[in-house]
Parts: structure tokens; sequence; C-alpha cells
């Protein structure tokens, strides 16, 4: 007698179906074909498939918005076969791919960066929702140990009120932020190096180069929009990546930044609050800090205790 699915089964096939053919159109591979996806029709893709992951349904949408083209990408099954082989490769490390509708994939990248946002990433390490808020710690990799304190404290803050960290992954301010708060996502500008094989960890293509530095001014822009507001706690006056990153966030309004201005205060973090960031003196004003710039729709996690 031959098995019948049950509904669940055909939704985790099509499911499966879907992840597989959205690998094969948006993993960084040199093979692939790029497909080219106008902004209106990739918000309303992600939205539709956050609601219901369905193969059909993706090869449709692409369908009726004139990207024909992409339809039959997602039906190549030749394309699908390369990416399956690339996945089995992958998950053999531990590494997990996140699409816009997974559940670890941080919904804000969409919200903020629309078809900007990355449409595919691969994780390691990370267990939690994409829901949930979180917030950006970053800065100079050479602290004092006043920074470095603060760094440590400021992360063990946003766990204390609710939310993870996101980072940059590199060693300073980045990694004693996430390290205080035990719960968050570092974006590597590359496949990482041996060092964050113990860290929670997202990326563009595992298989890469351990830093790229275009993909650094990617990754930047990614650990802001993700955050509902972004903690600097040190940098340097018009040098470096935490400086530049921290600029072109607040003239692009992707969060709301605070800047780190106790004792001596770096260089860079005296400017930065005079070109629109707000100051924080100490990790127990952050709650207050939140409250005041972001007012959201919805009350924010420690405001529900």
């Amino acid at each position: 007698m031959r098995a019948t699915r049950t509904p669940r089964a055909n939704a985790t096939m099509e499911g499966a179906l879907l992840e597989l053919a959205w690998q094969a159109l948006f993993d960084d591979w040199a093979a692939r074909p790029a497909p080219c996806i106008n902004p209106r029709a990739w918000k309303q893709l992600v939205a539709t498939l956050r609601s219901t992951p369905s193969f059909e349904a993706a090869a449709y949408h692409f369908g009726n918005c004139g990207t024909r083209d992409v339809a039959d990408l997602l039906r190549d099954e030749n394309l699908r076969t390369a990416a399956e082989a690339r996945r089995e490769r992958l998950s053999a490390g531990g590494w997990t791919m996140l699409a816009p509708w997974s559940e670890g994939y941080p919904t804000r990248l969409v919200e903020r960066l629309g078809r900007d946002a990355p449409p595919l990433l691969w994780s390691r390490g990370y267990q939690c929702d994409g829901t949930l808020p979180g917030v950006a710690i970053v800065g100079s990799r050479a602290l004092t140990a006043d920074e470095r304190r603060f760094a440590v404290a400021v992360g063990r803050e946003c766990a204390r009120l609710g939310f993870q960290v996101f980072s940059g992954g590199a060693v300073g301010a980045d990694t004693l932020g996430l390290h205080g708060a035990g719960i968050g996502l570092h974006f590597l500008p590359g496949s990482g190096t041996a060092r964050h094989r113990r860290l929670p960890v997202a990326c563009r293509d595992p298989e890469g180069a351990p830093f790229e530095r275009i993909e650094a001014l990617t990754r930047n822009r990614w650990v802001y929009a993700a955050s509902v507001a972004a903690v600097v706690v040190a940098s340097r006056l018009n040098r470096g990546g935490s400086w530049h990153a921290a600029v072109a966030a607040i003239r692009s309004r992707l969060c709301p930044v605070f800047a780190y201005l106790a004792g001596r205060p770096s260089t860079g973090n005296a400017a930065l609050v005079e070109s629109g960031a707000r100051a924080i003196r100490d990790p127990g004003e952050l709650g207050d800090l939140l409250t005041e710039a972001l007012e959201p729709e919805a009350p924010l996690p420690f405001q529900n205790e």
C-alpha cells in the first residue's frame, strides 16, 4: 500500500525545496547566475514568504512581478543540485543557512535595508530568534581599562533588559560586548578566523577569504541596521571603521547611536556626540536612553517587567 503524505509533511518538503532554490539563487559562490530583483518585488516577496514559506508562492511571485528569469532559475534542477552539494559541505562544518523568513534571521535587516539586506546568510553557533531585538556594541580594538570594563558591563545590561547584542567580531569592544551579554551574533566581513569558531557568527560565504575589506563596510551597515540602537565604546576621530560606520549610521538614521563619554573619552566619541549621537556615561543609563530614543509602537522587553 502506497503511503500518503500528510499536509504537514508536504509543507516540510515544500519549505525544504524553497530553501534549496533560494540558496541556489542567492548563495555567494562564483558559478551561480546572479538574479536581478527590483526593491519593491524584494520586500513583497520576503513578506509573503514569512507568512507562507512556499516554493510555488516564490516562483509565482517572481513570475507575476515581471522577473520571469528569476522564476525560471528557481525551477533549475542543476542549479539546485550544485547548491545542495555546497550545503552538505557547510552543514558538516556546523553552518546553517538563514533566509529572510528563517527564525534566526534578524528581521530588522529587511525592515531597515530593504533590497540591500543580505538575501542569505550562513550562521554557526547562533541560537536566538531573529525577532528578539538587539543592541549593537561596537568600537575600537585598542581600549583603555575603563572602556573594556564598560563594554562588558553594557553588554550585561543589554541582556538584563531583554536584548541580544549584535557586533562585528573584532577584538576589543565587539567581542567584549557580546561576551558580557552572553547572547547575540557577530556579523563577519569574510569567513572568519580560528578565533571565531568559538563565537556565534554569521557571514555571507563561509568558504571565502577570512577577511574582505569591502565586506567589512557592508558588515558594519548590517550591524547597525539589525539593531534598535548602537553603543560605540570608543572610536578614533576621522579614522577606522568604528568612526566611519558610526557617522554613516547617524547620517542615514539606521538606528540611534550612543557614544561612551565617561572618564577620558576617545577623540572620536566626543565628535560623534557633536554629530548627533547621545552620550552614555554608565551602563545603567541604557534603559532610559532606549526608551527616549525609540518611542516604539510596542513596549520594549524590559518595560513588561
